[in-house]
Order: C-alpha cells, then structure tokens, then sequence
C-alpha cells in the first residue's frame, strides 16, 4: 500500500517511519497497520526536481483489511442461490487513514492511534 501511495502525482519520496504492525480481531479479522511518510511537490516536477512550488512533508498513520460482500440485491435472491450452490460476493479492501503535516504528527499521533484501533469490519455479513 505505502508503495502505491508512492506514485501519487507530485511525490517526490516516501518512507515507512514504523514497522508494520499485523493484528487480529477476537473474531479473527486480521488487520494491518503501518505509517510513512511523503514528501510531495505543491508545483511542477521536473523529473524528481520540484520546480516552482514547495516541498511539504506530511506522516500517514493507516490500517486495512480484506472482506468478502455479497452482491445480492435482496434477501430472497440470497437464499435461492444459496440454495443453488452459488455465491455472487467480491473482496473489499478497507483502508483508514490518517495524515498530518509532519511538525503536527507527533501531537495528533496518539488520536490516531486510538481511532485506528476502534478501526473494525465485522467478519460475516449478517444475514
């Protein structure tokens, strides 16, 4: 994920600043989190050069995980094909985060912390 964020328009670097931290929920959910940080061009880049704007560095606190949704429009469609053997869900990736300019991160990190980790999926749709 980090690396992806890597490539956004105007990032001219980006580091992790904490390991990973991989978590389960009781309900056995499991979850990332990791943090980094970017620095990103507010102008033109030419190349890696940021030419006629300012670098800002901001740190990112985030948190994912993976679920499995139904695609049925209704109960009564859910139950016939359960009935058939079929089953019409997707993988959803879930992503919070929380970013800050790097002089406020380290006041705002403890907030973070403690959003991300009321951070919760429920394992199973309930039917």
């Amino acid at each position: 994920m980090a690396h992806s964020a890597s490539r956004s328009p105007g990032i001219t670097s980006l580091t992790r600043f904490s390991t990973p931290k991989a978590y389960a929920e009781a309900s056995g959910r499991r979850y990332v989190r990791y943090a980094y940080s970017a620095q990103k061009c507010t102008g033109e880049l030419d190349g890696t050069e940021c030419v006629d704007g300012s670098l800002i560095k901001r740190r990112t606190l985030a948190t994912v995980t993976m679920s499995s949704i139904s695609q049925y429009r209704t109960n009564t469609e859910r139950e016939r094909m359960r009935e058939l053997g079929q089953a019409r869900n997707v993988e959803v990736l879930w992503l919070l985060t929380f970013s800050a300019p790097d002089a406020a991160f380290d006041s705002l990190q403890p907030a973070f912390e403690k959003a991300s980790a009321s951070f919760y999926v429920p394992l199973e749709e309930s039917s």
